[in-house]
Parts: C-alpha cells; sequence; structure tokens
C-alpha cells in the first residue's frame, strides 16, 4: 500500500509519494488534460485551466453519483495542480529529473468515518489505471469495485473497522459506498460481520452526520430498497 495518513482533529490527508519512469511533461498531461483523466480519475472532468477557475466532475450515477462542483485552486504547468474536490481538496505536485517523475499527491479532507480507508483504496484502483495509461497499456474499468475491495481489506487493516456496540455484543461495519440521504436521515451501504450481510447504515437523529458515537441502526436491504431494523447500537470508528 502506498498512502499515509496524517490524521488532525479538524482535516486529515492521505499522501501518496511516486517515482514514474516518465518525463514531467507526459506525468502533468495526464493528470491535467480531460480526455487522458477520462482513462483513469474517477469521474469526467471539465474545467478552466487557472487559478479561480470553475470545475465540474461528472459521475455519471456511478456509485449513487452525479455531479459535483469544485474550484481550480492552482495551475503551474507542469509543476502543480490542486483544487476543490467537492469540499475535499486534491493536490498534485510534479518534481523531475529528466526522464524521471516524483509525484506527490494529497487528499486532504473533513474526516468521516470509513472514508480514510476507503478512498485511499479507491485512490490505488485509480493509480493502477494511471500506471496502464502512461505505459500504453488499456486501462482498466473505473467501476470495477473488485480492485478497490481488494485494496479496501488491506487498508482496513491499517486504519482499523468500525463497529457497532450493542447492548451485548460489537458487530464489524464496512462501508460499501458514499453517504445519501434516507428519510432525512444520513445513510449509507455497507456489510455487517464475518459473514459480510448487506445491509444500510442510518443515522438516528435526522440532519445528524455520520460519526463516531453516534447513535445508529442497521437496516436489512440496501439505500435504494431499505428493509426492516436488524442491528442498533453506537458507531465506534478507531480514528475518532
Amino acid at each position: 500500500m502506498t498512502a499515509t495518513l496524517h490524521h488532525g482533529p479538524d482535516r486529515s490527508t492521505l499522501r501518496f509519494e511516486r517515482r514514474l519512469r516518465h518525463a514531467p511533461e507526459r506525468v502533468w498531461r495526464a493528470i491535467t488534460d480531460p480526455d487522458e483523466l477520462r482513462a483513469w480519475f474517477p469521474a469526467d472532468v471539465v474545467y478552466e485551466p487557472r487559478a479561480g477557475g470553475s470545475m465540474q466532475f461528472d459521475f455519471g450515477g456511478m456509485h449513487g453519483q452525479d455531479v459535483w462542483p469544485g474550484e481550480v485552486l492552482a495551475f503551474d504547468p507542469p509543476r502543480v495542480f490542486a483544487f476543490l474536490w467537492g469540499t475535499d481538496e486534491l493536490r498534485f505536485e510534479l518534481t523531475g529529473d529528466g526522464a524521471a517523475t516524483t509525484l506527490v499527491f494529497t487528499h486532504t479532507f473533513v474526516h468521516e468515518p470509513g472514508k480514510p480507508a476507503r478512498d485511499a483504496a479507491g485512490w490505488e484502483s485509480c493509480w493502477e489505471s494511471f500506471d496502464a495509461l502512461l505505459a500504453g497499456r488499456d486501462t482498466l474499468d473505473r467501476a470495477d469495485m473488485s480492485r478497490w475491495a481488494h485494496h479496501h481489506e488491506a487498508y482496513l487493516a491499517m486504519f482499523g473497522d468500525l463497529t457497532v456496540e450493542t447492548d451485548d455484543t460489537w458487530r464489524r461495519i464496512r462501508l460499501q459506498g458514499p453517504p445519501h440521504e434516507l428519510d432525512g436521515r444520513t445513510a449509507i451501504n455497507v456489510t455487517v460481520g464475518e459473514e459480510a450481510d448487506a445491509g444500510v447504515l442510518v443515522v438516528r437523529e435526522a440532519g445528524a452526520e455520520l460519526a463516531g458515537g453516534a447513535e445508529v441502526e442497521v437496516l436489512a436491504g440496501s439505500v435504494d430498497e431499505p428493509g426492516g431494523v436488524v442491528l442498533a447500537g453506537v458507531l465506534h470508528d478507531p480514528l475518532a
């Protein structure tokens, strides 16, 4: 695994440092050209290439996501490209020495339970397609969740599992996507326990954020087709 996590009281940062056998100009094109981004980045990107320029990220409905807004924070070819990704900040910094480039990528965000492992695994999957693009190979399907699941397991081993504490037991909870809204409450698809039963984790209090210490319920089914309550208790986040 290549990510390190810097976990602060207000915001956390995932950091990837990668040594690439390609000139900075080639790497810069891969991280800034919308056609090349389409081969490896999680969404289609439209933007104005200047600091302060507007951005748009189109997921095409993948994983229940449609369009996110953004803003270019820095655009300094071929050294720095930084932008808002919704409310998160993504930053690419390139340094080169001839035919090789060191790429440092950081993803800074307000902490949410499960987000570090989920997003680190997502970027690992993206880097696999990124490397294929630079090598001239066929890139991988960004909708293929099997690669993400493999990386997710490894990052959970590093960062820890979420659990729900009931009156007499603890049950492991693993997030399977981004947060949604269900009847005014924060909800997210999950698997439960060693059997990895499908369910949907719901924060009991309407309008409350998903956070360590929150009272939650796990419903059968999914966000799209929720069923009855199968588990209720307090959510524990190992990074909280």
